[in-house]
């Protein structure tokens, strides 16, 4: 929680109490721990996100594809390491390049596409 939304609160007259830290706000000499575990959650914030990142860059130097069973237009083959063309979705998605490449919106493309009774693969509209 931002130092200063705790600020806020305290303004408000609304104390905030940590368990696991045993911190309570309404006590202003443990405003430096408050600060302190801040800065201690942002940074481990940011040594999870570049661990991610360096996994993700590290699969991609090795080829590895990073996806799932929800990947319109496409099936993952996992044991394989490749993406297969689902040619019912291939349609569809070649409209919407089609369309997007003439100038339509999100809104357009979408309106056209439930015209056409285009859906996903749950069978339901596309969203925005």
């Amino acid at each position: 929680m931002s130092y200063d939304i705790i600020q806020k609160l305290r303004d408000n007259n609304v104390n905030v109490y940590f368990v696991e830290q045993n911190i309570n706000t309404s006590d202003v000499a443990q405003d430096l721990l408050l600060k302190l575990f801040q800065v201690f959650d942002e940074q481990d914030s940011k040594d999870k996100s570049l661990k991610v990142r360096s996994g993700i860059n590290e699969g991609i130097r090795k080829g590895t594809i990073h996806s799932n069973s929800k990947l319109y237009g496409y099936r993952y083959i996992r044991e394989e390491n490749r993406l297969e063309i689902i040619p019912k979705e291939e349609i569809v998605i070649k409209e919407i390049f089609k369309l997007y490449s003439q100038g339509y919106g999100m809104r357009r493309i979408v309106n056209y596409l439930t015209e056409k009774k285009l859906y996903t693969r749950q069978g339901k509209i596309f969203c925005y």
